[in-house]
């Protein structure tokens, strides 16, 4: 693996390469500063603890909502480096001395020591970028979910530091292969003219680099970055159209390619569609449509997914019922519907459970919903 990417790497590059003899990292920015005083550095929401309410469920509650019912999220910061770096597609934050900043820079399953950046036996020179020059990319930033809570709300830490959008130049994003990532930068106001795409390949070094820290722990979002986007995404949405939204949407998945997919979801239409649940697909909704299904939403079915980002658009005391196979369970909707005060439930689907603590982490398995179970959540949870 690291063979392939330093030769891609080498084929998109200039043949001069850097000199990485020193190379090394910081596990955060506190440790940098630490080691350089010069370093310009805001603190802009402190660290707090966040306890959540149970969610709704028949019978024993999941272990994974007993152990997550508390958190403390990390301070979210802005600061400013001058001829930082940044390298890869996570946009990872290095020092002008080429070192990693640990919190900073953060590849999904991998420890700083092991960051690829580290692992290259040779490097290019970083392309010269001259100006005021944001970094808002991270890993999986193409995904709906990453767009919206690690990418979209450094935008906020970088206006709350007080710095204008208009006072920079560019700012480095994750590639924008998906319409709802241009569109969601329109709305806030970024221009597509200021973006720099980072991809595997890319290595730059900006005369004056403002970096915002991620929101949090990805799939932990803060209070903060939920406010950011109702503030700048539900707010700006005209939600008084012609058309009348429904109160009981079901999110499907049963789009070619989704993983994830109800397997018995004909089955399942039959005792929803009766009841008054609209079904909707949201791959190819517009993102504004897609925030006017769900502020106009009073009940959420869905199977886990990316789509479910979207309810943080909701209004409070909306009742929210996530789908999940025994073999997966990611509670960050759980998480997001507490912060916005929903009503939360979860039903298992059907097959054996794994063992208490095991997690088996099959995230692309398909669901079976067991119908009688699921026609008494509506009734118990929904009043049906």
């Amino acid at each position: 693996m690291r063979s392939s990417i330093q030769l891609f790497l080498n084929k998109r590059f200039f043949n001069k390469n850097e000199d990485i003899t020193h190379r090394g990292y910081h596990n955060t920015i506190i440790d940098y500063i630490k080691a350089d005083g010069t370093i310009d550095y805001k603190l802009i929401y402190p660290s707090h603890r966040i306890k959540r309410k149970r969610p709704f469920t028949l019978g024993e509650l999941h272990w994974k909502f007993e152990r997550d019912r508390e958190f403390v999220t990390p301070d979210a910061f802005f600061t400013m480096i001058k001829n930082g770096k940044i390298f890869g597609e996570t946009g990872s934050v290095i020092t002008p001395d080429n070192k990693i900043i640990g919190d900073l820079a953060v590849e999904m399953g991998k420890t700083t020591a092991h960051h690829t950046y580290l692992t290259l036996n040779s490097i290019p020179s970083p392309t010269r970028i001259d100006g005021n020059v944001a970094v808002i990319a991270c890993d999986a930033g193409k995904n709906y979910f990453h767009w919206m809570f690690d990418v979209l709300p450094r935008l906020d830490l970088i206006s709350k530091a007080g710095v204008p959008f208009n006072s920079i130049d560019k700012f480095v994003a994750n590639k924008c292969t998906n319409k709802f990532q241009l569109d969601t930068l329109k709305v806030i106001g970024i221009p597509k003219s200021k973006l720099i795409y980072a991809d595997k390949s890319f290595y730059g070094q900006a005369s004056s680099l403002l970096v915002p820290s991620y929101p949090g722990l990805s799939g932990f979002m803060p209070k903060w970055s939920c406010d950011f986007l109702r503030r700048n995404l539900l707010d700006k949405t005209d939600l008084k159209q012609k058309k009348n939204y429904p109160e009981k949407i079901y999110i499907s998945r049963n789009k070619k390619n989704n993983v994830r997919q109800i397997s018995n979801e004909n089955e399942m239409l039959n005792i929803i569609k009766p009841i008054g649940f609209k079904t909707i697909v949201l791959e190819d909704m517009p993102i504004l449509e897609q925030i006017r299904y769900f502020a106009h939403a009073g009940v959420v079915l869905a199977a886990h997914g990316a789509g479910l980002s979207n309810l943080v658009f909701c209004k409070p005391e909306c009742k929210v019922i996530e789908l999940f196979s025994p073999n997966y369970l990611n509670l960050c909707f759980y998480y997001l519907s507490d912060l916005l005060d929903l009503d939360y439930a979860y039903v298992l689907g059907e097959g054996e459970e794994p063992p208490r603590f095991v997690c088996p982490g099959k995230g692309r398995e398909n669901i079976t919903i067991n119908i009688e179970l699921l026609k008494k959540m509506l009734q118990t949870f929904v009043a049906f």
